[in-house]
């Protein structure tokens, strides 16, 4: 896969937590651009703001809940993949999460190879056709 051209947002307001994020798809991505933000807030401005392959959210942030930035995101952007990321995830987060539009939902605790599963799965192989402009 290119990932030349790649661009990845993460949106998680424990810093240790979002840079072992960006960390670990750094090594599979490493030419890739990481946005990073810890509010729900900014999360909002950057996705709808800008082109974006995958957006990758935490479901509990200091302003708003991952799940009102997704379905923030999936009204204006429907093409654009969200993965929500979770310390407390469950069959019923996990349904809840897929019903309003998340294309994955992972928990940090199962390690970096969940994540990046997701992301191999969501991901387009040719990254010159951003997901969010075909929709």
């Amino acid at each position: 896969m290119s990932n030349i051209d790649l661009r990845i947002l993460v949106a998680n307001d424990r810093i240790p937590v979002r840079r072992a994020t960006i960390d670990i798809m750094r090594e599979e991505y490493p030419t890739a651009f990481f946005g990073e933000t810890g509010s729900g807030k900014d999360a909002l401005v950057m996705a709808l703001g800008d082109d974006w392959d995958v957006a990758i959210v935490d479901t509990l942030l200091p302003d708003t809940s991952g799940i009102h930035v997704l379905r923030a995101i999936k009204a204006v952007k429907p093409g654009l993949p969200v993965i929500l990321a979770t310390m407390f995830a469950g069959p019923k987060s996990a349904t809840w999460a897929a019903k309003a539009g998340a294309s994955a939902y992972i928990a940090y605790h199962s390690g970096p190879e969940e994540l990046l599963t997701a992301l191999r799965a969501i991901l387009p192989r040719d990254t010159s056709t951003r997901l969010d402009e075909a929709s």
